[in-house]
């Protein structure tokens, strides 16, 4: 073995078994038979890459099963990827997870490493602007998002920027590290081609995304975002409930940044739902929802809720 491989080696292994200790501590998502709950089990449910969990627990069983058809017919009908994109692809995939792929990624990130340590103050604010400015345009542009997830999305882009203009991308130790997660997480995905990436299923899909999901968490954490904190801590608060409609503020900590928002929610047969989200899913249907089962709008008033309400900050 090569000298300097045994670092990288000792540093991949290290942070895979970081991971499944972290994977046996995750919380557990709490019933939705609150507001409050709800809206702690779309945090925990986001916080562990249960995207399959995510969906169920955001749309009533009639809702997912129409959304879980409308899943399977767009993946039908993806056009076949073209030679290109194969090769492209399968090059990828072969750079990332080839015996020795840290090693020969390390040596050829170095001089652009030291390219970007010399004009960092220079290009590296710039590149972040740029990013900033295109993210800000996507959700100002977006059709299903209310103002006030714009504003949330927003918020969300201004703190991350100002993250990555205090994070050292330029460190060498924690490139390589950055280098062997990627590296490890490639191997999770365990896929070669893209015709292989495209004949997977709904659960195997949803399996890839976590994988994929629970990598870019540990590369954020490993240049100081830690997201996991981030959904731990993540405090709530019933503002207001009548039984049928209720509204939460949730205050979520991103980067140092306080993000608060008011989430409106509505109950079917015993649980609680975003009433935004599921009012936009149901109006981007290509057929109209079950009779009855719209939720109707949110009264110009509701009730208050009892006094100290707050909910604790971490979900366990």
């Amino acid at each position: 073995m090569h000298r300097r491989s045994l670092p990288v080696g000792f540093v991949l292994v290290a942070l895979l078994a970081l991971a499944a200790c972290n994977r046996n501590r995750e919380p557990a998502a709490p019933p939705t038979t609150t507001p409050e709950g709800a809206v702690r089990a779309g945090l925990v449910l986001t916080r562990n890459g249960d995207f399959d969990g995510l969906q169920r627990s955001t749309l009533p069983e009639a809702d997912y099963n129409a959304w879980r058809a409308q899943w399977e017919r767009a993946r039908a009908a993806q056009p076949a990827p073209t030679p290109q994109q194969r090769a492209q692809f399968a090059q990828m995939m072969q750079k990332l997870t080839e015996p020795g792929a840290e090693e020969k990624l390390y040596k050829q990130l170095q001089p652009q490493l030291a390219d970007l340590r010399a004009h960092r103050d220079q290009n590296l604010p710039m590149l972040i602007g740029i990013l900033q400015a295109a993210g800000t345009h996507v959700v100002a542009e977006a059709g299903g998002l209310s103002p006030a997830q714009k504003q949330q999305a927003t918020q969300a882009i201004d703190a991350l920027a100002d993250w990555a203009r205090g994070a050292d991308f330029t460190d060498a130790d924690k490139a390589r590290q950055a280098i062997a997660l990627v590296c490890g997480t490639a191997r999770q995905l365990d896929l070669k081609t893209l015709d292989q990436a495209r004949a997977l299923d709904y659960t195997q899909s949803m399996a890839r995304y976590r994988t994929a999901w629970d990598g870019l968490k540990a590369l954020l954490k490993l240049y100081g975002l830690d997201l996991d904190a981030s959904f731990d801590q993540a405090r709530l608060e019933t503002l207001a409930n009548d039984g049928r409609h209720a509204r939460v503020r949730e205050t979520f900590q991103l980067a140092g940044k306080s993000i608060v928002s008011q989430i409106n929610l509505v109950q079917q047969a015993g649980h609680w739902y975003d009433a935004d989200r599921l009012a936009a899913w149901r109006a981007s249907r290509p057929t109209p929802a079950p009779a009855g089962s719209k939720p109707p709008p949110p009264p110009s008033s509701v009730s208050p809720a009892p006094a100290g309400s707050a909910a604790p900050a971490t979900a366990r």
